[in-house]
């Protein structure tokens, strides 16, 4: 059970609203605070991005083809990076 506390037009709004729509103060509560939580949920990485994937081209029609090799071709350039870096630091 939760207590409320509101101002006085803000309880005689939602007293109003009640009576016209024919429910109860408490049920206008729920109701909204189950739309308020549902619009403020935290969203996953996908959801975040989601309209962005696809949006913008890469340029290269090879990707789906060459996925593991570019991959791969990364992780190679980024090892030598990091064994470069770990080198100057011991110099």
């Amino acid at each position: 059970m939760i207590t409320l506390r509101t101002d006085k037009k803000l309880e005689e709004a939602l007293e109003k609203t009640a009576k016209e729509k024919g429910t109860t103060k408490s049920e206008i509560i729920r109701q909204s605070l189950a739309m308020y939580l549902s619009a403020n949920a935290t969203k996953n990485p996908y959801q975040i991005g989601e309209s962005l994937f696809g949006a913008y081209g890469s340029g290269k029609g090879n990707l789906s083809e060459d996925s593991e090799k570019i991959l791969k071709m990364k992780f190679r350039k980024n090892s030598r990076k990091n064994k470069d870096a770990l080198n100057e630091g011991r110099n």
